[in-house]
């Protein structure tokens, strides 16, 4: 999921033949993970889209940064206002947005357009895609800093800020990595959670019931 949302927001709105610079916590589930590192270097091996990307975790320990912030802003408009549905949540007028100042720093793109049933991106299957050409990177628990560049064949990393880069050989060469990967389709609500939420439905008012549940 994280790579998909990745992958629509660098094709949307990141110039290609430029240098990415992404900075991310230490989550092995979300960030620091085999397949992040892969997809990064598919972007710049394979389709040549970006001359270099830099990969930087935070340190353990750290406080707070700029995604932080922003979740923080949210969370205080949502405990003060509350939220019904997914209507309250997106839009100019929504909480995201309206949860910060500047209207720019907060915007929603969701899954599905929740007027329209339209979809503004896809999920794919990046995991079994990229497999096929990269091999895991053992050691990575210890990476603070990886660098993929379309020069070097190899990837760089190192273990702190400061410390020299290592050449490291995440890429199966005799494989050539070639279409895309398949598009994962969202599962429906299971019959049980369905029943689960009919419990709700005296809380909710008519305007929020069609994004909650289609059959209250």
């Amino acid at each position: 999921m994280v790579l998909s949302m990745l992958h629509h927001y660098i094709n949307s709105y990141v110039p290609e033949n430029k240098t990415i610079i992404i900075y991310a916590d230490n989550c092995p589930g979300q960030n620091k993970n085999q397949t992040v590192v892969a997809y990064l270097c598919y972007l710049v091996k394979i389709l040549k889209r970006h001359l270099c990307i830099m990969l930087n975790f935070m340190i353990v320990g750290h406080t707070k940064f700029s995604p932080d912030r922003h979740f923080g802003t949210i969370k205080k408009l949502l405990k003060n206002k509350g939220c019904s549905s997914i209507l309250d949540l997106v839009g100019p007028q929504g909480l995201v947005e309206k949860s910060t100042k500047d209207t720019k720093e907060n915007k929603v793109m969701t899954y599905l357009d929740f007027s329209t049933g339209l979809r503004n991106f896809e999920w794919y299957e990046w995991d079994e895609f990229l497999r096929k050409k990269f091999r895991s990177c053992q050691g990575i628990r210890s990476w603070h800093l990886i660098k993929s560049e379309q020069r070097r064949k190899k990837i760089q990393v190192a273990n702190c800020v400061g410390s020299e880069y290592q050449d490291f050989d995440n890429e199966i060469s005799h494989v050539n990595l070639i279409g895309q990967p398949n598009i994962l389709q969202p599962n429906e609500l299971s019959p049980t959670r369905t029943n689960q939420l009919k419990h709700f439905e005296s809380y909710v008012t008519n305007e929020h019931k069609p994004f909650i549940l289609s059959n209250f």
